[in-house]
């Protein structure tokens, strides 16, 4: 399976592990769902938000990891604009972000070096993430990794076209 971590650098807290795209996403609990959730399919899919005690000044580092699956492996990590952070804390959805700062690539090879995260913009549609490169929102086939229910041009991982068996996490 494809694989995917964003993690807490300092502690490498898992924020999610899960189905990539589509076809499953919907079956892991979402950020602005809950603050910790696994799913009633594979219990080893999950999500969990970052502390509330988490400053944006801290320097804190998110980590995104592909692998596996029909995906090529790569990391990248990024210090989060004050938007991506509100979604992985307090799980707030408010659309389409510019990532942050000091994008880099950490491990393996990244196609295309992600500017955009989609932070979800409705709780009763139009939830999950989608990280890619685009300009106020993710060109479908620069898409690094998502995890997003309602639109399937986002089936993308590290910009392979990848179906809804893969994993992201």
């Amino acid at each position: 399976p494809t694989t995917a971590t964003p993690t807490e650098a300092a502690s490498s807290n898992v924020l999610f592990y899960g189905p990539l795209g589509s076809a499953r996403a919907d079956q892991i609990p979402h950020f602005s769902e809950m603050a910790e959730g696994t799913s009633a399919v594979d219990s080893s899919w999950r999500m969990k938000r970052l502390g509330a005690d988490v400053a944006y000044t801290n320097g804190l580092r998110i980590h995104i990891k592909v692998e596996a699956g029909l995906c090529t492996p790569g990391e990248i990590s990024f210090l989060p604009s004050e938007g991506v952070l509100a979604y992985l804390v307090h799980g707030t959805l408010d659309g389409w972000h510019d990532i942050g700062f000091d994008v880099r690539v950490e491990n393996g090879t990244v196609a295309v070096l992600p500017t955009t995260f989609y932070t979800g913009s409705d709780p009763s549609t139009l939830e999950g993430w989608i990280v890619g490169r685009g300009d106020g929102f993710v060109y479908h086939s620069s898409t690094f990794a998502s995890s997003i229910g309602w639109n399937t041009n986002y089936n993308y991982c590290n910009t392979i076209a990848a179906n809804s068996d893969d994993q992201i996490g």
